[in-house]
């Protein structure tokens, strides 16, 4: 199994520890790195992309599932530009992950618990087709413990993203494309819900801890 770790998006948090820390726990995976032109000058960075045009209101005008009333509730109209995130992670699996069967998509802020065992859980998505999500609320400390998720605003059409693991052939980058051009990309997790799970029959996995942002 040929693991490819790919980090996207801006480039901030303790992101130089929490890059050792990915390569701590998946000493054998191949690491790749891209971010948006402007972001910080770093001699490891594999290509700077142009950061996407997004000239309508995904995060207010397009319809979500009820769930999304609590996004609403945090100011949910600075979110506009949150499904640049996911055009960024196909972008990198496009260039740079063709030879790779499971692909872990990371934050540069995203920070590892001790106890996560990231070869398990990709593993687990090879072997059993479904992309993993991981989160921890910001307003928590990091869990002591993983605990699945099978249920409610976290799980419903919402695809939980501060980490991913995913069988490569999951990602349809091409409906991700397509989604953004047609102005139907939906913000943050659902987006990755959309281009991840919605595909492929609500096959997803959710997990609350392994990971905490910075």
């Amino acid at each position: 199994m040929r693991i490819a770790v790919a980090f996207s998006g801006l480039i901030r948090g303790n992101y130089e520890e929490n890059i050792a820390l990915f390569r701590q726990k998946l000493p054998t995976a191949h690491f790749w790195y891209t971010t948006w032109k402007g972001q910080e000058t770093k001699n490891y960075i594999n290509r700077y992309y142009d950061e996407p045009i997004i000239d309508y209101k995904p995060a207010t005008e397009l319809e979500y599932p009820h769930t999304y009333t609590r996004f609403k509730r945090n100011a949910a109209h600075n979110w506009h530009d949150r499904s640049k995130q996911i055009l960024a992670h196909c972008m990198t699996v496009d260039d740079f992950c063709h030879d790779y069967d499971v692909v872990v998509r990371a934050r540069y802020d995203c920070r590892l618990c001790d106890y996560i065992d990231l070869y398990e859980f990709c593993d687990m998505t090879y072997k059993e087709n479904k992309s993993i999500g991981f989160f921890t609320p910001r307003n928590m400390p990091a869990p002591s413990s993983l605990t699945g998720v099978t249920s409610g605003d976290r799980y419903y059409q919402h695809h939980v993203d501060h980490l991913i693991i995913h069988k490569k052939s999951l990602l349809r980058t091409d409906i991700a494309y397509k989604l953004h051009e047609d102005k139907k990309l939906l913000v943050a997790e659902y987006g990755w819900w959309q281009v991840l799970s919605q595909p492929h029959g609500d096959n997803h996995l959710a997990f609350r801890g392994g990971v905490k942002l910075d």
